[in-house]
Parts: structure tokens; C-alpha cells; sequence
């Protein structure tokens, strides 16, 4: 399942305010969920965004995940050094990718999505 927002109208995304990016999930556990931040571009973003990915292991049904700021990360290609994200504030768009291990064909869903202070 895949997702992408593109310039989030959110206040508290564009402020400095924002630590973490709250999600609601639902899918067969194991359920990996992973957002791609990417600050340029609309369709054609560029190669190497920031990334955070989580991983639920256990429960059922639906599950908030919070994921702060600081797990957003990338490897600078020139100085091959990793770099966490400042802030959200310059993201044009989100990529939204869960994946379940449900054989069944049942496909995970996202629900609520918002930014937390």
C-alpha cells in the first residue's frame, strides 16, 4: 500500500513546533511502515529523502505510530555522512509506504494522519 500527500496543508507542519508525524495503521502483523520526506519536486522528487521506517510486530487491529523528527535520516551523497531531517517544515511531499505479511491479500489501511508537537 502505498500513499502520497503532497504539500500538507497542516499549520503545525509548516511551524517550528513539530516534532513528531503521527499515523494510524491498520494490516497483519508483521506491519513495516516507512515515510520517504522529500523537500523538492512534485512528482519527480529527488533521489535521496529522508527516510523513517517502523516496524509493529505484535497487537492487532488499528495502531497510532509516532514517528519523531529525529528518525528521518538520509546519507549525504557527497560527504557520505548521515544527516537527520531539521525540521518539517520544507517537505513538498510524503511517500507513504505500509507493508503487511497478511497472505490473504487483505491489504493494510492508513487512517488519521497528523503532526504533534
Amino acid at each position: 500500500f502505498k500513499a502520497f500527500l503532497r504539500s500538507p496543508a497542516c499549520p503545525l507542519r509548516r511551524g517550528e513546533g513539530a516534532a513528531k508525524l503521527s499515523l494510524e495503521v491498520i494490516g497483519e502483523r508483521p506491519l513495516r511502515v516507512t515515510v520517504a520526506a522529500y523537500s523538492k519536486g512534485e512528482w519527480n522528487a529527488e533521489p535521496n529523502p529522508f527516510q523513517a521506517t517502523i516496524e509493529l510486530t505484535s497487537g492487532q487491529g488499528w495502531a497510532t505510530v509516532e514517528i519523531p523528527i529525529q528518525s528521518f535520516k538520509r546519507t549525504d551523497p557527497a560527504t557520505q555522512r548521515e544527516e537527520t531531517m531539521p525540521s518539517f517544515a520544507g517537505v513538498r511531499q510524503f511517500h507513504l509506504t505500509v507493508e503487511s505479511a497478511d497472505k490473504t491479500r487483505r491489504l493494510p489501511a492508513i487512517g488519521l494522519i497528523k503532526w504533534l508537537p
